[in-house]
């Protein structure tokens, strides 16, 4: 069974080397590996040549368009495999991680998703710490976080291009929204609990360090369109677990008000206000609802 390994690159000279290492490390073989360069202004167009020496098979190609997305559909069209692993340049994947997850599907042949956990290494650190949380609920792993990461995860290619790869014109909650459009398809997720990915943090180059307004609003409106697709597709999803899903946005919502008070209350009060439950064992919300989340903030502070 193939596995293609796609990995987007843009200014990576310092991480690309061992980002393919660990490709090529892998114990299980039947692989292959594409590289797309995607507007690098540093050496890692040289470095990936010089990659391509020591391994005859890599595939090297370049896409214009900016942004990761971009880059992976990309790699998309030219992939052979039936199984996809996306791989940031800057993380690695540890020996048995392709043919561990690979095991895990081949028992079910309707899977579209592994969401796997991993570690995160701090810039500047050897330690690394693992991120312990999966949602076995795949209607809500994926809208709070806990359904693994790109590099973590190993992705069908067939239901990737059914449901239309990729967002290209999103910056971020890129992985998210494409999980989404997989549950909206009905398509079955497994969670693995043992972590053979490292996510390595880099000082620059991430979007929540550049414009943390743009993110966490993005990060809402995709999350709300989703809801309103879930509503209308599978309602008794959406009403199971709507307690989840607007508690959620609330966090998420008081997050962007420290950068974007006015947009913040706006959303509160027409997409989350009337969607809050009252409940004992959260009492926050229920202050929150009944006494407006303008009036909340001002008590806080």
């Amino acid at each position: 069974m193939l596995v293609s390994v796609i990995i987007p690159c843009y200014n990576v000279q310092d991480y690309i080397t061992d980002s393919v290492d660990s490709v090529f490390n892998q114990s299980y073989k039947d692989i292959e590996v594409i590289c797309i360069d995607n507007n690098s202004k540093d050496n890692t167009g040289k470095i990936l040549a010089e990659l391509q020496i020591k391994y005859p098979s890599l595939i090297i190609d370049k896409e214009l368009k900016a942004g990761a997305p971009a880059a992976r559909n990309k790699g998309l069209k030219l992939a052979k495999g039936e199984w996809i692993q996306f791989l940031d340049a800057d993380d690695l994947i540890m020996p048995e991680k392709i043919n561990h997850q690979i095991s895990l599907c081949k028992s079910q042949p309707n899977l579209s998703l592994i969401a796997g956990l991993y570690y995160n290494r701090g810039v500047n650190s050897n330690t690394d710490i693992i991120n312990s949380k999966l949602n076995p609920n795949k209607y809500t792993a994926a809208f709070i976080n806990q359904c693994g990461i790109t590099s973590s995860n190993l992705w069908k290619r067939e239901d990737i291009e059914k449901v239309g790869g990729w967002n290209e014109d999103l910056k971020s909650s890129q992985e998210a929204e494409l999980m989404f459009r997989l549950v909206l398809r009905q398509k079955e997720f497994i969670f693995d609990n043992i972590p053979y990915t490292v996510i390595r943090e880099r000082e620059s180059g991430q979007i929540s360090q550049r414009n943390p307004n743009e993110k966490w609003y993005q990060y809402i409106d995709v999350r709300l369109k989703y809801l309103k697709e879930l509503k209308m597709q599978l309602p008794h999803a959406y009403q199971e677990n709507k307690v989840v899903f607007y508690n959620s946005l609330l966090i998420s919502v008081m997050i962007l008000a420290k950068h974007n008070k006015t947009k913040a209350i706006e959303i509160f009060n027409h997409e989350i206000r009337p969607n809050l439950t009252f409940s004992v064992s959260n009492w926050r919300s229920a202050i929150i609802k009944l006494l407006g989340l303008n009036f909340y903030l001002l008590l806080k502070k």
